[in-house]
């Protein structure tokens, strides 16, 4: 009689430690969740490095506008120059190297912007090929 309750008390024990195993094997490993989420991650970052990009080429050729505008400026400057009104020539010969000048630094912003998107794609390439490599395992 004592051997058979202690068997059964045995097989009970058995099945209460390995029920646990069995829901634990089902749920996702702690990693593979982590992945999802740093790919996640990566895929939204990639993207805001695009969006970045796009924004830097829009300022980059407003730049070249408006330094080509300045440019037009300070050559109707010349031609006012010429037929005598010095006061108006000088004041829009400022204004068009200040325009100049802001297309420059436009242009620069612009590329600058162009260069961190870039590098965000990249890092969020990076970041999903992690994700990846952390489900896998």
């Amino acid at each position: 009689m004592k051997k058979l309750i202690y068997a059964v008390l045995l097989v009970v024990g058995i099945m209460f430690v390995q029920a646990p195993q069995g829901i634990a094997a089902e749920q996702p490993a702690p990693k593979e969740k982590a992945g999802k989420r740093m790919e996640k991650k990566g895929e939204m970052r990639e993207h805001r490095g695009e969006m970045m990009e796009k924004k830097g080429e829009r300022r980059e050729k407003r730049g070249e506008m408006m330094e080509k505008k300045g440019e037009m400026m300070q050559e109707k400057a010349e031609k006012m120059r010429e037929a005598g009104h010095e006061k108006a020539a000088e004041k829009m010969e400022k204004k068009g190297e200040i325009m100049e000048r802001r297309g420059e630094r436009m242009q620069k912003q612009g590329d600058m912007m162009e260069k961190k998107g870039e590098r965000m794609q990249r890092q969020g390439d990076r970041m999903q090929k992690k994700g990846d490599r952390m489900q896998k395992k």
